[in-house]
Formats: C-alpha cells, sequence, structure tokens
C-alpha cells in the first residue's frame, strides 16, 4: 500500500493526474486505516468537484470556453460524472455547438435530464415533432414537462397555418398589443389542424 502512496504522491508532483489519483485510490483500498485513506477523496475534490463548481461559476460569467476545459479535465478523471457531463451539454447548447451537444445526450438516454435537452436541442432546430416526441418521452413527474410539451405543440401548430396567417402574426398592431396578439395566436392554434385539412 505505502507503494501506491509513493505513487501517487509522485504522479501529483509530476503533473499526472489520472495516475496520481489512481495510486491513492488503489492505495485507499489496501490500506483504509491509514492516514493517507482520505487521500483520494482529497484528489477527487480538488480536480474533480472543483472543477465542475468552476465551471458552473464561468459559465455565469460567459466564459463557455474555459467552462469546458474544466469539464473536460474533470470528465477525464471521471468519466461516470454525469453532472460534468450534462453540464458540458448544457455549456455547447449555450454557444448554439448543437451537434456536440447532442453527441453527449445521445449516450445517455436512461437519463431525464439528457431527454430534456434533446428536446431542447430539437426546439432550437425547429423540429418541433421531435421536440414533441424527446419531451413526451419524460416521466410525469419531470418539472419542466407540462411546459415544454405546451410550447413544442404550440409551435408546431402554428407550422401547420398557411403562409398568410404566419405573416398577419408579424403584423405591428398585432405585435403591439399582448392581449391582440394572444387571442390572435390561440386562435391560430385551435384552427390550424383545420387549416392543415382543409388546404394540405
Amino acid at each position: 500500500a505505502a507503494e501506491w502512496v509513493t505513487l501517487s504522491v509522485a504522479a501529483e508532483e509530476a503533473g499526472v493526474e489520472s495516475i496520481a489519483l489512481d495510486a491513492a485510490t488503489h492505495g485507499a483500498r489496501l490500506w483504509p486505516t491509514s492516514g493517507w485513506a482520505g487521500r483520494a477523496d482529497e484528489l477527487s475534490r480538488r480536480w474533480v468537484d472543483d472543477r465542475i463548481a468552476a465551471a458552473e461559476s464561468m459559465i455565469d460569467e460567459d466564459r463557455s470556453d474555459e467552462a469546458i476545459t474544466a469539464l473536460d479535465a474533470a470528465l477525464a478523471l471521471d468519466p461516470d460524472r454525469i453532472d460534468a457531463a450534462l453540464l458540458k451539454a448544457k455549456t455547447y447548447l449555450l454557444t448554439d455547438r448543437l451537434a456536440e451537444a447532442e453527441e453527449i445526450l445521445t449516450e445517455r438516454p436512461e437519463i431525464p435530464e439528457a431527454v430534456y435537452l434533446q428536446g431542447t436541442i430539437a426546439e432550437a432546430r425547429g423540429d418541433w415533432q421531435t421536440a414533441i416526441d424527446f419531451y413526451s418521452a419524460l416521466p410525469s413527474s419531470h418539472p419542466e414537462r407540462t411546459g415544454a410539451m405546451v410550447r413544442a405543440q404550440t409551435q408546431w401548430r402554428l407550422t401547420l397555418l398557411p403562409e398568410y396567417a404566419r405573416a398577419a402574426m408579424n403584423t405591428d398592431n398585432i405585435v403591439k398589443s399582448r392581449p391582440l396578439w394572444t387571442c390572435f395566436l390561440l386562435l391560430c392554434v385551435s384552427v390550424a389542424p383545420l387549416a392543415a385539412e382543409q388546404f394540405g
């Protein structure tokens, strides 16, 4: 066990974090009552947890590239950190790097938040039916499910309107009057399926 601790310390001094953490983990398993047993947890907090927290602050400060770098470093040491992976996908979404976000999310279809973010990607692409499919797959208890479904279904219905109706919605009188715009929107959404059947 002492050899693992020695290797961990040497690797840390050399800047090889993965070996330092792995060696500390092995040492803790072999020597759980040692004073060095907590070294693996300490390194993990410093190199994984702290980097994820720092990335969140960087995102708030519009330092997306730095956030991605920090998250990559954390995930290199602990690829199973779902929170880091999802935060990285959200960062890509914020910077319109949709394909890169999607690549992360498709590897985690069993995670509701990943499904929700895939729906968000579909919305960003204007693919409302795909967005609806993702949102409808969310558990009923998901806090964003209902609002996301209503939003995506509303936009999908609007795509069914004839061109003249969509153009009318963008006129100044309707856009400037919130009550009028709301009434017009509700009317359009309610008749959209009928319009699609009539004029399709």
